[in-house]
């Protein structure tokens, strides 16, 4: 057995520390002065060490702190650490055989488990700026309301008054789409608020005093061109290493784990196992040495194949990231200037008003309009930042993206 698979047996159960060691590492306890800081976002969403504060108090979340506790804290990535021990443990270290077949699964659990912990990390950064944006569309919306508000009155005491829009009842269905847009959005937030207790696997109520204080991306600085986002994924990617761990692990001794592991990666994969070629199975087939070697060079070439097919894929994946986030800066700028322009048109109307050269209530349409335009504008905002963890998602680096 290579040393690289037999060294991840003796590490088993030593390659990610405790729940409490990882806790102890980012500081839960709150600060002598009694002020919270933001590592308090961090202790409101571990329960038992939370005693010493006031739990009245709103607590300043960021967007890093979301998407580091959901990476620390990746259920789906516990429950393959916890197969990963489960190995160790049932491991007799004179059986050569159980040995090399406990390196591979070691090796490829290891790299699976930090995959599971990226996407959680990329999943949890995603839902932030979706409740970020919900909280900015409420914002938008409690503008537009008093507008609205001020239109209906005009027109109920001038039906005369030449106003776009001017009908009452319009105006009245308009406030009421208002306010069923506004229950949208907010039970909206609430649930991604519950996706990210559950990606951060907490109680479903472990957000309710978190205050999501990160602002949507603008301004990044994304210095890397399609070449170099390809290199840093196909030596980043956890997923791929997996695979290349199974190919560089992978022997006669090791060939029937391997099995199971190829069709952990790709479902249909390493069938021959059911067929009884290792004793047992389906068919109950009597074990054969002879067709082992020949089986043994097949999975080879099946993982070589595995690997080259998950290359390819990772290359496709990052120029549509990369695609994505263009359109979405192009779409954004575009959003920008269109916001500009109607508050030229806005400042106009208003001069125009104030001047009796247009019929009262033209300024509030012309609000409207802009806040209809800010609104789309966050729209392409809360999609430039997806477009932003995209990227990271795809490249495996969660540090590639700088924000000023």
């Amino acid at each position: 057995m290579k040393p690289t698979c037999v060294l991840m047996i003796g590490i088993a159960l030593a390659t990610w520390p405790s729940r409490q060691g990882r806790a102890d590492d980012v500081g839960l306890r709150p600060p002598a002065n009694g002020t919270i800081s933001n590592s308090a976002a961090v202790e409101f969403l571990a329960p038992a060490d939370a005693k010493s504060f006031d739990n009245s108090a709103t607590i300043p979340w960021t967007s890093d702190q979301a998407s580091d506790w959901a990476y620390r804290n990746s259920p789906t990535a516990a429950l393959v650490e916890m197969e990963r021990r489960a190995v160790a443990k049932l491991l007799d270290c004179d059986d050569e055989e159980q040995r090399a077949m406990a390196g591979l699964i070691q090796a490829v659990s290891a790299e699976l488990a930090l995959h599971r912990r990226h996407e959680s990390a990329a999943n949890a950064l995603v839902a932030y700026y979706q409740i970020v944006a919900a909280r900015e569309q409420i914002e938008l919306l409690n503008e537009t309301a008093p507008l609205i508000k001020t239109l209906r009155a005009l027109a109920k005491t001038a039906e005369q008054l030449e106003l776009v829009d001017g009908d009452r009842d319009a105006l009245a269905d308009q406030r009421l789409q208002l306010e069923d847009k506004w229950f949208e959005i907010d039970f909206g937030a609430q649930r991604l608020r519950n996706q990210i207790a559950g990606l951060a696997g907490r109680p479903f109520d472990a957000t309710e005093r978190l205050d999501f204080v990160s602002p949507l991306p603008l301004d990044v600085s994304l210095q890397a061109d399609e070449a170099a986002l390809v290199e840093i994924a196909l030596a980043t990617r956890h997923d791929l290493k997996a695979t290349e761990a199974l190919c560089r692990c992978l022997n006669e001794k090791s060939l029937p784990a391997a099995r199971d592991l190829l069709g952990t990666l790709v479902p249909g994969l390493g069938l021959d196992a059911l067929l009884g070629v290792s004793g047992g199975g389906l068919l109950k087939l009597h074990h054969r040495r002879d067709k082992e070697a020949a089986d043994l060079a097949e999975r080879r070439a099946q993982c070589r194949k595995l690997a080259e097919n998950q290359r390819d894929m990772i290359r496709r994946e990052v120029r549509d990231a990369l695609l994505g986030y263009q359109a979405a800066e192009a779409r954004l700028d575009v959003a920008n200037r269109r916001v500009e322009a109607q508050r030229n048109v806005a400042d106009r109307t208003r001069r125009g008003q104030e001047l009796e050269q247009l019929p009262p209530g033209s300024e509030e349409q012309a609000n409207l309009e802009t806040l209809r335009l800010k609104t789309l504008r966050l729209q392409r905002r809360l999609a430039y930042a997806e477009a932003l963890v995209q990227i990271q998602r795809v490249t495996g680096r969660r540090d590639l993206i700088n924000t000023p």
